[in-house]
């Protein structure tokens, strides 16, 4: 989830995130992103989660408030990283008929 991918539509999230950007950019484009961003914003303070897009190349950004430049997903907590995850997931523009979240508190703050 904290690597630079390789960007392709993605409107469903890998069991193991590892399409993470993708799928956050898919549920921008053919999504409802205000929900996801509304969530986002809640969880941190009003910070935004967007997608660099670098040529063919998307990497997860997170921008704080109160902060000079936007976070990369390399920088962010394990529990930060997760709950971006199981936003991007839970917000798919075409869930699955069965979505499985194994504790997904772990490492979220409360």
């Amino acid at each position: 989830m904290r690597a630079v991918q390789i960007g392709a539509r993605t409107p469903v999230l890998a069991h193991d995130g590892h399409d993470l950007a993708a799928a956050i950019q898919t549920n921008i484009e053919n999504g409802d992103p205000t929900a996801r961003a509304a969530a986002v914003a809640d969880a941190f303070g009003g910070a935004g989660v967007h997608i660099d897009v670098s040529g063919a190349q998307f990497e997860v950004m997170l921008a704080m408030p109160k902060t000079s430049r936007p976070l990369a997903a390399a920088e962010l907590s394990d529990g930060t990283l997760r709950y971006i995850a199981l936003l991007a997931a839970l917000h798919s523009p075409r869930p699955p008929e069965l979505l499985v979240l194994n504790e997904p508190e772990i490492s979220l703050h409360p």
